[in-house]
């Protein structure tokens, strides 16, 4: 049997665990990690056993990540003649939408976020056509949405919506993905 040690303080079991100090903390709320409060004040400092911890995670499946709702990065130039109400149409569905305003943020973003998908435009004078292009060369592995109503859709897109409703993009989203959950 292990030697019984007392870890004071979010770091002593942090390090001990060999996670951060946020995720312990997030274990003990989400998961009921075995950690002591000398108070009973849920903001006190905290202690806790290395035994009791050792127990706690042969027995709890801490590497489970939780569902997390598909997230879409959606290329969406500001254009001052239309309102898109294409973000709020994914949405309403449930997915997690970043938007980036130009090809050098969503390259940011994309590095940045463990997205999904991209979704952009694809409009008649061709710049699409590069943009999915260099979109595509960049991320490989990510599915390309392309909503092209005038029929010049890139042949780099993964995935194309010949019209401008934006229910038909959100059922093509939907085809790929599924229904997110609400949890």
């Amino acid at each position: 049997m292990a030697e019984r040690k007392i870890l004071n303080g979010w770091k002593e079991i942090a390090a001990h665990v060999g996670r951060s100090t946020r995720t312990v903390q997030r274990w003990e709320f989400t998961h009921g990690m075995p950690v002591h409060r000398p108070t009973n004040k849920p903001r006190s400092s905290v202690s806790a056993f290395t035994d009791e911890i050792e127990a706690w995670i042969s027995r709890t499946d801490v590497d489970s990540n939780g569902y997390v709702r598909p997230i879409l990065v959606v290329l969406d130039k500001p254009d001052p003649d239309r309102l898109t109400n294409r973000k709020l149409a994914l949405e309403i569905e449930k997915f997690n939408v970043l938007t980036a305003y130009s090809l050098d943020e969503l390259f940011a973003t994309a590095e940045r976020a463990n997205y999904d998908a991209i979704v952009m435009n694809c409009n008649d004078d061709g710049e699409a056509t590069s943009l999915c292009g260099l979109i595509k060369e960049q991320f490989p592995d990510k599915p390309l949405f392309v909503v092209a109503p005038n029929g010049n859709a890139p042949q780099s897109a993964d995935h194309i919506v010949r019209s401008t409703d934006d229910r038909d993009l959100v059922d093509t989203i939907l085809e790929v993905f599924g229904r997110p959950k609400a949890s």
